[in-house]
């Protein structure tokens, strides 16, 4: 099962996240809501830089292309003189997700299953880290009850009223982990319930006649989302799900998570920081019904992707320089920069390190001896050893007899700031290999 995740899951984040990229950023530098010669005088500074310059700020990289330069500059000329209103991230989703179109406030209740409960063999919660999910993940997986029962096998439904608003297609897998068997050809859509409301769905293996006959046909091929505004009711069928997972997110967005300590870092998945527990809006008895297939026994039930701590190593990390979660401009890896010190999903008691480069790609382990405890490490504690092992748990909470103890490299810590952290891997070796940073190591930020 963790190895099926690590092969599907990787896929949404990207996809979404190039769209979410793409918004256009805000040419008022300084924050005043005018962009005006204050705005001007601030990009002066910076013209020229380029990704990986010490002058350069992916702020005023406005067409996002790694370098500050003349695209910009009429991008920046074309709004000068305005009044500027500062956007959130949930009005960038009152425009990203629903398109200026939507109705209503605040939460619904969910009185139908995203899957029939007959259907489910568990519900993975949220916070697992696998493949090029190397921050904790901000949705839910639904495992159907027999992944080779085909792949429009299983009935995906609605949970509460309201519009199918973005359908995307998806038909190039992304990720570090492949499987040459597997077809990639997935639909991911956003159901909003009001303006601050709504849930997606990824991994949808088809669409619904129903919906394709409002919208043409459907998206054709991969690439921007197909934008709509269909009704929908509680309980209807919109598609199908089989051989693989169902990815179920929900986002309020007049909740922002404490736990992301710079919350601009995720404008790439503008959602991500408004992320709530599903398990919270469905009605009984149907979230009883749910709560039993999850194996997750810790609170919040339905899992946490949010453990920054100001000051401290346990959290999310970004290479300096990458543009934090988006990544390096050109990068089709974005996730390679990430760095997450946080506690498993399943197994809440161990520290799990999660890295974007790990021997060129994405892996995820255990700290042998589960210590020191990452909450506890300030920039006062100096270099901190983790000797890393693998994960000895699968996404569904199941161990598997025998696996290896074996130590499988090293990360070598230490907080130089509160939000920098020096980092450097030592895969195949063990703690007493390595004596101490090399000209290797990097900084990464938050």
């Amino acid at each position: 099962m963790t190895r099926m995740l690590a092969r599907l899951g990787a896929v949404a984040v990207l996809v979404w996240g190039t769209l979410a990229q793409a918004q256009t950023k805000s040419p008022d530098f300084n924050g005043s809501g005018q962009v005006d010669f204050g705005d001007f005088f601030l990009f002066a500074d910076v013209f020229g830089a380029q990704q990986g310059g010490t002058k350069f700020n992916a702020k005023f990289d406005l067409d996002g292309n790694g370098k500050v330069d003349f695209d910009d500059f009429f991008l920046f000329a074309k709004d000068f003189g305005k009044t500027f209103v500062p956007q959130t991230s949930q009005n960038d989703l009152r425009s990203q997700w629903s398109h200026g179109t939507c109705t209503g406030q605040g939460t619904v209740r969910f009185t139908a299953s995203p899957m029939g409960v007959e259907d489910i063999s568990a519900i993975i919660p949220m916070g697992l880290m696998v493949d090029a999910h190397v921050t904790p993940i901000d949705h839910q997986y639904y495992v159907p009850k027999d992944v080779s029962a085909g792949r429009y096998r299983y009935d995906v439904r609605v949970p509460a009223d309201g519009f199918i608003v973005h359908i995307q297609r998806r038909t190039v897998f992304v990720g570090d982990v492949s499987d040459p068997n597997r077809t990639t050809d997935d639909f991911r859509l956003v159901i909003e319930h009001s303006c601050t409301f709504w849930t997606y769905y990824d991994l949808m293996t088809q669409l619904d006649q129903t919906i394709l006959d409002q919208t043409g046909g459907g998206p054709s091929k991969m690439g921007p989302p197909t934008l709509t505004r269909i009704p929908v009711k509680a309980g209807q069928v919109i598609g199908k799900v089989g051989g693989q997972t169902l990815d179920v997110g929900v986002v309020n967005g007049e909740v922002t998570l404490p736990g992301f300590v710079v919350p601009s870092h995720y404008d790439r998945e503008p959602w991500k920081v408004h992320t709530v527990d599903p398990f919270d809006a469905f009605d009984e008895p149907l979230k009883s019904q749910l709560l039993t297939l999850n194996p997750r026994k810790a609170l919040p039930r339905g899992g946490k992707i949010d453990y920054d701590i100001d000051g401290r190593l346990v959290g999310n990390w970004f290479r300096e320089n990458t543009n934090a979660y988006a990544g390096a401009a050109g990068d089709s890896r974005y996730w390679s920069g990430h760095l997450s010190i946080v506690y498993h999903a399943i197994d809440t008691s161990k520290v799990t390190v999660s890295l974007g480069d790990f021997n060129g790609r994405s892996r995820q382990f255990w700290v042998k001896g589960n210590a020191p405890d990452p909450a506890t490490v300030t920039a006062s504690s100096g270099p901190v050893k983790y000797e890393l092992v693998q994960i000895g748990i699968g996404s569904s909470g199941q161990t598997f007899p025998g696996i290896s103890t074996a130590v499988q490299g090293v990360v070598l810590l230490q907080m130089v700031e509160d939000r920098r952290l020096k980092v450097e891997i030592f895969p195949d070796k063990t703690a007493a290999d390595v004596a101490g940073f090399t000209s290797a190591a990097l900084i990464y930020e938050r």
